[in-house]
Parts: C-alpha cells; structure tokens; sequence
C-alpha cells in the first residue's frame, strides 16, 4: 500500500492584511504566486515537526512559489528530498458570475474597525471561495480551466506519484486542488465541499498495486494526522 500525504501550502504573504477583491479574482486565475509570510514560515516548520512520525520519503510540491517553500522547509527539517511536479499547481477556476462587489465593499468600509475588517474579510474569502467553486462545479465561470482539464491533469499527477519509488510520500499543493481529488474519491459530495482546505492541513490517499485510492481523511491539522509505523 502507498501513501500519498497531501498537504495544503502555509500562508503567503497575500493572505496577511486586509481583503482584496482584485487580488482574490487573480487567486481564482492561478495568477497569484507569492512567497510565504512569517507567518507562513512558522507554520511550514511546525508541519515538519508534525511529519517526522510519519516516516516521509520524499516531498513533492507544486512549482508555484507558496508551495516549492513550503515544501522546501519541510524537506530541510526532515532531510528528505524535495522535487517539483508542475502538474500540482493550483486550479484556475476563473471568475464566477455577479456582482461581488456589492458585498464587498460595504464590509471592508475603512471607516470600521480594523479587527471588523480583518474578519469580515477572512469571512468574505472564505464565502466567495465556496461560491466560486460551485459556480466552477456548474460550468458557469470564464477565464478559468474546465472541469475536464483539471480532472485530467490531477489523474496525471497521481500516476506520476505512483511511478515513484518511494511508498510514502509528502505532497505540498493547494487548497482547490486538495479539494478537487478529494472530491473524486468521495460521493456523496454535499458534507466534504463545505470544509475548507486549511494551511498545512493534510489530506490522506492510500494507494494499492492495483492503482485503487481510497481517501482515508481530509483537511486535519497536521498535528492531527494519525502516526503510522513501518512493518
């Protein structure tokens, strides 16, 4: 059986500060490619000291910025190699339909407390993120990929990781992306896409000889994920 630990990217410096409407629709382009925070690189080390039980052979990490660091820290911390597959990059679900604007505007007033904005803000991304995706899911946004694509290209990036020597196998990505494959292990879908693919959260697949995947959990805090010992 192999192991495949899919871990969400830590916080990059987009994500710190107050709310922004245009660079959350570039988020939903996959144009955003920023570095990590402090923030984020704390959490990146604290990840890799929740790793070391899981006895990780290689990490694997998408090419964009916020996640190759990641990723990168993590390796360091636990001396493992650390290689790039470009096919883990974050999905593009484009622009959905509306005007969020009109919601947006009146929460993040100046004029309001800081810590109101702050909230209202992580409120708003994590609000319009869900909206996005399932107006994705329903075929309604522009300037984004096709369902057909992204299920092409993570199918793709699971045999690459099958190819792999290694059995057990760290996989620094994003949060859609997590989101998607878990998606396509899981029916019925309505409970699993109302959770959200936290920083450094982790997602298991186990993988038989056979190539069938199994999702054994979804998005828990990496301090959370069951330990597992080598026969």
């Amino acid at each position: 059986m192999r192991r495949y630990l899919f871990m969400r990217h830590a916080a990059p410096i987009n994500d710190e500060g107050s709310f922004h409407l245009s660079a959350f629709r570039r988020d939903m382009r996959a144009e955003m490619d920023e570095v990590l925070s402090a923030r984020g690189i704390s959490q990146a080390v604290q990840a890799a000291e929740a790793m070391r039980t899981q006895q990780i052979q290689i990490v694997v990490t998408s090419d964009m910025k916020r996640a190759a660091q990641t990723g990168q820290i993590i390796a360091e911390e636990l001396a493992a190699q650390c290689i790039v597959l470009p096919g883990l990059r974050e999905i593009a679900p484009g622009e959905a339909p509306g005007r969020a604007g009109r919601l947006v505007l009146p929460l993040l007033d100046p004029r309001l407390p800081r810590f109101v904005r702050r909230t209202a803000g992580q409120l708003l991304a994590a609000y319009l993120s869900l909206r996005y995706i399932w107006s994705w899911r329903r075929g309604l946004n522009r300037d984004g990929e096709t369902i057909e694509k992204v299920r092409t290209r993570v199918e793709a990036a699971l045999r690459a990781l099958d190819q792999r020597p290694e059995r057990t196998i760290l996989v620094v990505g994003h949060g859609f992306w997590i989101l998607f494959l878990a998606l396509m292990l899981t029916k019925p879908h309505r409970r699993l896409i109302l959770r959200w693919v936290k920083n450094c959260s982790v997602t298991e697949i186990a993988t038989d000889e056979q190539g069938n995947r199994r999702l054994l959990y979804f998005a828990r805090p990496a301090g959370d994920a069951p330990a597992r010992v080598e026969s």
